[in-house]
């Protein structure tokens, strides 16, 4: 028994920019249906979004402490330094224990937890703001090819 083609999902693959119009052609055997510019703009957009948020995720390096550590920047992790931050900026404290990735805690003052918090936000700033170019970038072209050619890429950053 032959293998099912799926036509939604090979559709929904070159609408994603997973699969060439020619490509879906060979495999279904039949002429590939119009897509709208508007939706390869759609799957570009959310894919540059998830690239974006999940560089931002995998966290950021620092060394704010006197040693060059990575620090992890999940939702709960940017929770954490903004509360820390504020304590510190209130007087609540006048040091912060944190941790780097996979590390116990430490005792940072409060210049060097202000420096981690200054280069987490930068971190997270300079990607947002990249992904917000790449976006614009997309919205203003008119050609599949182009838009193909906006990707993602990551920086390093340090």
């Amino acid at each position: 028994m032959g293998k099912v083609i799926n036509k939604d999902k090979l559709l929904e693959s070159v609408k994603k920019l997973d699969l060439s119009e020619s490509d879906y052609e060979k495999i279904v055997g039949e002429k590939c249906p119009s897509i709208e510019l508007t939706d390869y703009k759609k799957y570009k957009t959310q894919e540059l979004k998830t690239a974006c948020n999940t560089e931002i995720l995998n966290g950021f390096y620092s060394n704010a402490n006197g040693e060059y550590k990575h620090y992890g920047l999940t939702y709960e992790d940017q929770i954490n330094l903004e509360g820390i931050k504020n304590n510190l900026a209130m007087s609540i404290i006048a040091e912060a224990s944190y941790y780097a990735s996979g590390e116990e805690c430490k005792i940072y003052s409060k210049e060097q937890f202000l420096q981690l918090y200054n280069e987490a936000m930068t971190f997270k700033t300079e990607r947002i703001t990249t992904c917000k170019s790449l976006i614009k970038q997309v919205e203003g072209i008119n050609d599949l090819g182009s838009i193909r050619s906006i990707t993602w890429k990551e920086v390093d950053w340090k």
